[in-house]
């Protein structure tokens, strides 16, 4: 916590304690860019009562329990929760993961696309996400239209005339990192790993073309989330 935060958080402790309300003080921070997170539902584990982070991050949860957990929950970011053994009074400083889903990875040799080709799609059927009776907070995964099977075949197939027509050496592995956004549908496909032309076209064409994804979705709201895929192809 820089000292700035710090100085904040504690004039905030000062003015809650002067009312004579007892509980835990935190901030909330972004775990790759160390901003602050507004917004963000803290809920008492086991119980309806909770809190919102300011759009400074700070957040105070007047409680006079000596030990408990929060379940710290903000769109576009993993569900996080802390325990806290207290005292009198505590401060929280925690961070969030922004969510990143891995959906596998399809090896690109001509025998195991061969294989992949024809593989059935998931008899699914999307009913959105199941209620969850402690917290009231509803969420659910990304899901691409017949599941993770028909997502391989997708690809497999697409790959298998590419594969086997181009001159293309093997080039180990390759990240692609997505968004599918609320209407579900890819956008923002970028790729860790340096690709000749061709096949960065290829991909990227791949991936724009795709069926509608069901989108993720939190708090009855559907949410834009981020995805990765991987590609191998080895000797």
């Amino acid at each position: 916590m820089n000292k700035l935060n710090l100085l904040i958080l504690v004039l905030i402790m000062f003015a809650v304690q002067a009312n004579g309300q007892r509980g835990i003080y935190g901030i909330i921070k972004d775990s790759n860019t160390g901003n602050v997170i507004d917004g963000a539902t803290i809920i008492e584990y086991m119980s309806t009562k909770g809190t919102k982070s300011d759009s400074n991050g700070f957040f105070f949860y007047k409680t006079s329990k000596k030990n408990l957990s929060l379940v710290i929950v903000r769109t576009g970011y993993l569900r996080k929760t802390i325990d806290i053994e207290r005292k009198k009074n505590d401060t929280v400083q925690t961070n969030l993961t922004p969510a990143v889903y891995d959906f596998g990875s399809l090896d690109l040799r001509l025998d195991n696309l061969e294989q992949k080709k024809d593989c059935a799609c998931e008899d699914t059927i999307y009913e959105g996400p199941k209620s969850n009776s402690l917290f009231k907070i509803l969420e659910s995964k990304p899901i691409y239209p017949g599941g993770s099977k028909c997502l391989d075949s997708y690809f497999a197939n697409h790959f298998y005339s590419y594969v086997s027509t181009s001159t293309i050496k093997p080039f180990g592995d390759i990240t692609i990192q997505f968004t599918v956004n609320k209407d579900g549908k890819v956008q923002n496909v970028r790729l860790h790993n340096e690709v000749d032309q061709m096949m960065l076209k290829h991909i990227q064409h791949l991936f724009t073309h795709m069926k509608l994804w069901n989108p993720a979705i939190l708090n009855s709201e559907k949410i834009n989330t981020d995805i990765i895929y991987r590609f191998e192809y080895k000797e």
